[in-house]
């Protein structure tokens, strides 16, 4: 179709046109609400993982730690309300530690074949190590089952991965002591 066409077709139906594009916004609010709902049940579900569910980086975000203990390594989901629909959510490894932590490096080096096995992808962030995006279907008709998809997916990452960012991270019981070894805090 020329330009010229597509052009005359726009004109010729943009009353229906745009009355369907602002269907959208109503989508995206849906989505939004169903994902938090969805989130709101895993929190229920798994009290004693720590789950947090907030609004961080102007995404919304559900974070599980890999121990309560430590909440600053774990599996999240992030999504912003305004084009979920279209771009969906995002799966992803995280550690806010920083690319320069040794933590950091050793818990990349851990996940990395639990990572590729599930197609997760190298991320250049200083806080995401590996991440997927969780899409809608072309035909997806149902938001709820596409939230519960997504939380579902966080659950099973975190769950598989767990075993691996516990192993890269060290005891929490344990310091370095400033003679360069390990000593353990006394409780």
């Amino acid at each position: 179709m020329a330009d010229d066409e597509k052009l005359a077709f726009y004109l010729r139906h943009r009353e229906q046109i745009e009355e369907w594009a602002n269907l959208r916004s109503t989508a995206e609010a849906v989505l939004d609400s169903r994902l938090r709902g969805a989130a709101r049940q895993l929190v229920h579900e798994l009290p004693s993982a720590g789950v947090i569910a907030e609004r961080r980086w102007g995404y919304e975000h559900i974070f599980i730690p890999a121990d309560a203990r430590e909440p600053r390594v774990g599996m999240g989901l992030a999504w912003k309300k305004k084009g979920v629909v279209n771009a969906g959510a995002t799966l992803a490894l995280t550690c806010l530690d920083g690319t320069k932590d040794a933590r950091y490096r050793a818990l990349k080096a851990a996940t990395q074949s639990v990572a590729l096995t599930h197609g997760l992808e190298r991320f250049g962030s200083s806080e995401w190590l590996w991440m997927t995006h969780l899409r809608p279907a072309p035909d997806l008709v149902d938001l709820g089952e596409f939230a519960d998809y997504c939380v579902q997916q966080l659950h099973d990452a975190w769950t598989e991965f767990r075993p691996q960012m516990l192993a890269a991270m060290p005891d929490p019981l344990e310091v370095p002591d400033p003679a360069g070894g390990i000593g353990r805090h006394q409780l």
